[in-house]
Formats: structure tokens, sequence, C-alpha cells
């Protein structure tokens, strides 16, 4: 009987990944969407197990994240079942490159895993993304070894891995399109391929249920049920901005760069158009030219006797990829990289073998492997220390409110202002409760707040167009006696006891 042994060197691998996930893991304050996922499992607690259990995203990660909520409150708390399941992912990439192509690919696409500022942002992120990815990559690593061996055990671990990874996101679907794509057409034989398809049936009478009452699908065929009928188009998610195609290359720049290397995702939700990439248009070509070479060398290794590991890594990476795409331009979902994170796996094997072809050949030497480290060296760096990539900064700004804001003295607060509830306990308002108008002969006569000062919150990129409005009228009506610029975050206190201003106006409570 043969000694279960952990290679040395992927203990090495695990250790980096978990230096990377868990430094200034609770440096950052929570934003909006971490803030939702904390309300979400503490109604798992104060309500019961069932909750959360058809929340349309998926439930998995709120029901990970419920039992680290008993134990605190803090940042590097809630944020450690994403820590736990990317270094996790270190382990399973490493499995999958070693099976594919030996331990040498295995080391390097773990090497590269445990360096990846993709990879580490959502390991700290109270979301579900990184646990999503460690389940796409062992659902991934499961179809591969039916697909070369066929095994039983295989295909049941297989299903019951993905039916996790489905309801941990229901976005994974395109990543089973691409891996029944790759079983069909690696023609297995037909008891295999039997056994493949019966197993799809038991996944989708698994999943199909929960799906059903999650997204309120009426399966009465005259769609005259109690709910109505469903349609992809009523689907809607974020804010509206249009479908383009360079959101495609935007989603495998950031698989390779992360979020913390060219445009930051404040720049792009703040101004739509290609600005954001014009001003850092040479670090965006260095990184897309060194990612671009290394995925082709990639391909052209995989071409050779890997040409079944090529069929799993190209559906793998462009199901994923193109499917939401393709969703967002019939219906109300917005493209967004987080629902393309399946293909996350495919990437890096490609990458890894990439960086593995560049090796071997002598008149590349390591100076296209050097280059793709330096992209995700300085992403990281950027990550941890550059506050143009923080985390909207809603402690800081409650921080602010607590020390600044005197008693009596209105706060309101635009579209979104949970996360900012989240950290400050005092009273506020939204700000369609204000009005402002035209105003007496005398600036600053008619108001009718009993305040010297009026505080507004903006979590600028997340605010309407009629908010935003209204915060310019403020601004050219009464005079800005404090502001304070954080990370995705405005404060400002205005004068309105009669201090003058440019403009003569009113400003009054709604009833």
């Amino acid at each position: 009987m043969t000694r279960w042994r952990l290679d040395p060197a992927l203990l090495a691998l695990l250790a980096l990944a978990g230096a990377l996930r868990l430094f200034r893991i609770g440096s950052q304050s929570l934003w909006i969407d971490e803030v939702l996922s904390v309300n979400v499992a503490r109604g798992i607690l104060h309500s019961g197990s069932g909750h959360a259990f058809f929340n349309p995203h998926g439930p998995i990660f709120f029901y990970a994240l419920a039992p680290f909520l008993r134990l605190g409150s803090g940042e590097w708390l809630l944020r450690l079942p994403s820590a736990i399941a990317g270094i996790a992912l270190v382990w399973v990439m490493y499995l999958l490159g070693k099976e594919i192509d030996g331990r040498r690919l295995g080391l390097m696409a773990g090497f590269l895993t445990a360096i990846s500022p993709f990879s580490v942002w959502y390991s700290q992120e109270v979301r579900y993304v990184g646990i999503f990815i460690f389940l796409a990559a062992l659902s991934t690593l499961l179809a591969w070894r039916f697909g070369s061996r066929a095994g039983k055990k295989d295909l049941i671990g297989y299903v019951a891995v993905t039916l996790l990874m489905l309801l941990s996101f229901v976005g994974g679907v395109f990543l089973v399109l691409g891996q029944n794509l790759f079983i069909v057409l690696t023609r297995p034989r037909w008891p295999a391929l039997r056994n493949w398809l019966l197993g799809q049936v038991v996944l989708g009478l698994l999943f199909a249920p929960w799906l059903v009452h999650a997204y309120g699908i009426d399966l009465n065929p005259s769609g005259r049920g109690p709910g109505g009928s469903f349609s992809v188009r009523d689907l809607q998610t974020g804010l509206s901005r249009p479908t383009q195609p360079v959101q495609i290359g935007y989603a495998l720049f950031t698989f390779g760069a992360g979020f913390s290397l060219g445009p930051s995702n404040r720049d792009l939700h703040e101004n739509l158009g290609m600005e954001p990439v014009w001003k850092k248009k040479y670090e965006v070509m260095a990184a897309s030219i060194a990612l671009g070479l290394t995925l082709l060398a990639g391909l052209r290794r995989f071409a050779g006797p890997l040409r079944k590991a090529a069929l799993l890594m190209i559906f793998c990476l462009a199901l994923p990829v193109l499917g939401p795409y393709a969703l967002s331009m019939v219906s109300g979902v917005v493209y967004n990289v987080r629902y393309a994170s399946g293909a996350f796996p495919a990437y890096l094997l490609l990458l890894s073998a990439g960086l593995l072809g560049c090796l071997q050949r002598l008149r590349i030497g390591i100076a296209v492997p050097a280059a793709v480290v330096a992209v995700m060296g300085f992403s990281l760096a950027g990550n941890y220390a550059d506050p143009g990539y923080f985390r909207d900064d809603n402690r800081g700004a409650a921080r602010i409110l607590r020390e600044m804001r005197r008693p009596g003295e209105p706060l309101v607060v635009g579209a979104e202002g949970r996360a900012l509830r989240y950290y400050y306990g005092g009273d506020m308002e939204r700000w369609t409760r204000l009005e402002l108008g035209p105003g007496d002969s005398q600036p600053g006569q008619g108001v009718t707040l009993d305040a010297g000062r009026l505080w507004v919150a903006s979590t600028r990129r997340w605010e309407e167009e009629e908010f935003m409005r209204f915060l310019g009228r403020m601004r050219s009506c009464f005079p800005v006696e404090r502001d304070f610029n954080l990370p995705g975050f405005e404060v400002l206190a205005f004068r309105i006891d009669g201090a003058g201003g440019p403009n003569s106006c009113a400003l009054r409570w709604k009833p």
C-alpha cells in the first residue's frame, strides 16, 4: 500500500497563497455588495436556514458565511471564507495541471494561481465569487478525469460538485455547457457517454427545482400561472450600461492582470467610454501583449499531443465568457467580469502552459514569463497600496461623520446608503426627501432646516443621475464648508444657515 504524500513544492505554494490572501485582508472597508452578503447571512442566523436558499445568485456562499458571522463582524473575519476558497483553489489548479501534463504544469498552474491578483481580489471580498471559482475548477478537474478514464466515482463527484457550483452562482451553467461539449466531441465509447448523459439528467433534476423557484419560472404552458410567465428579457442586474465587445477583452485582461492595473473599476463605472483606458494605455498595452503572447503559446503547446486538453480549455474558457455576454444582449443583465469568472481556471491553465512553452524556447528564455509575473506583481502592489484601486470607503466616511457631524445637522445619502449605515449608527435620510427650489431675493433665505450645516454622503459611481444633478445644484446654491474625498466616496458639509452662496435657493424637507 503506497503512502499518500503532499508535494513539498505544493505546500510552499499554499503557504504563498495564504500569505498573499491574508495580508491586509481587513484593511479596506466593506462596499455595498459585501454588506448585502452580510445582511443575507444575518437573515439565515435570525430567520432560519431556509431564509437564503432561493437567493437568485445562489445560496452556498451565504451558508458558508453565516458561521463566521457568529464569531464577529470584523472585515478580516467576514472575508475569511473567500480567502480559504482562494487558497484551496491553488491545490485544485495544481491537480488539474498535473493530471493534464504532469507535475511541471501542475506547479506552474499552482504558482500562477497563488500570485494571481484576480484570485487575491476575490479572496479578499465578502462575495460568492471566490467559492464559485474554486468549485468551477474542481468541477472542471472531475470532468477531465471522467473524460480520461470514465470512472463512476469521478462522475458521482462531478455531479455533486457541479450542483454545489451551480448553487453558488447560477452563471455556472455556461461552464457546464463547455464541459458537455468537451465530453461529446472527444467521442468516448457509448457506455461512458451514456453514463455521462445520465449524470447530466440527474444534475438537471436536482438543479431545476431550485432554478424554477428562485427565478419564479412559470411552468404552465399557457403562461397563466399565479406568478406570470418568465422571460429572459426581464432579468436585470447592476447599473444600466451598453454591452460592448471591448468588455470581453476587459474580462480576459483582468483574469491575468486583476483589477488594480490599468483603469480601476471606479474609473470604468464613472466613464463608460475609452477615456480611462487611454489614460493608462501604456501599462494596459504592455500587460495585454505579455498575457496575449503567453495565451497563444499555451494554445500552441496544447495543440500537439494535448489536443484533448485543448478542447477542454477552449470550451471552458469561451462558453463562460461569451455566454453572459450573449445574455446581456437580450436582457437587463449587465455584463460583469465576475459573471464570467467560471472561465478563470481554464484561462490560468492556458497561461501556465504558455509560460512552460516559453521557458523551453531558448530564444524567448525567461523574458515573457518575467513580464507576466511582473504584471501580476505590479497589480498586487496596487491592490494592497494604491487608494485609487481600493473599495468604497464606507468605514472612513462613517468615521468622519461620527467625528465631525454635530447633533441636529441633517445627513442625506444617495441611492445606496446601506453600506454606510452598516458602519454609521446615526440617523440619515435619502436625498429625495429634500426639496431644492428658488429662494427669496437674499441668498440663504427660505431655508427651513433648523441647522447650520447639511451633510451629503455620495458613493459616486453608484449614484443616480438625478442625485448628481441635485448635488450640482447644492454646490451652486450653498457654500461647501467641508469636502472629504475618500476612495469611492465623498462626504460634503454645506453651510445652510444664511452664510451666503452664489445663488438664492430654498431647501426644505418634503412633507
